[in-house]
């Protein structure tokens, strides 16, 4: 991929993000009544966290045809050589809650158990690249104490089936 190629791409997810980030944001609202805010300058961001209230939010746009889950844990601004830095779960950030998820449905998780999940036993690492990360093969049976929130009904599904 060229370099103005993936410019493109990296610009393309940037946007889905943001977007995926506003439903999240109206949804935690209308659900589970919690209102997330988000910081939206890069200096906020990388300094302090992706908002005030340390929630993480992540859009899976390949969820809906693997069933699977692709944790963050290390990233590159654009594939070079060199080492990755922390990023999603493994991030030291003020961030305690992860959101991951699509459009159908949503994902809440400890990112401290979620840390745990990743740093314990054999797990399906991947590397891209630009990316480092966990898939999560079956994460409606991994219990991490968190929560799925199916966004067409608008209700919300605690870990355990409870």
């Amino acid at each position: 991929m060229t370099a103005h190629a993936y410019d493109d791409y990296r610009d393309n997810k940037i946007e889905s993000g943001l977007l995926y980030q506003d439903f999240i944001v109206d949804l935690m609202l209308q659900v589970l009544r919690f209102p997330v805010t988000t910081y939206s300058s890069r200096l906020y961001q990388t300094t302090v966290g992706e908002g005030p209230c340390g929630v993480e939010i992540k859009h899976d746009e390949k969820y809906a045809t693997t069933k699977r889950l692709w944790i963050e844990v290390a990233e590159k601004a654009r594939p070079r050589d060199g080492d990755y830095a922390p990023s999603g779960i493994c991030r030291d950030d003020n961030s305690w809650l992860y959101i991951i998820g699509n459009y159908d449905v949503v994902f809440v998780f400890s990112k401290v158990l979620l840390r745990a999940y990743h740093d314990t036993g054999p797990r399906a690492r991947k590397q891209h690249a630009h990316i480092k990360g966990v898939s999560v093969t079956r994460p409606d049976r991994v219990v991490l104490g968190g929560a799925s929130i199916d966004a067409e009904r608008g209700t919300e599904n605690r870990a355990g089936g409870r």
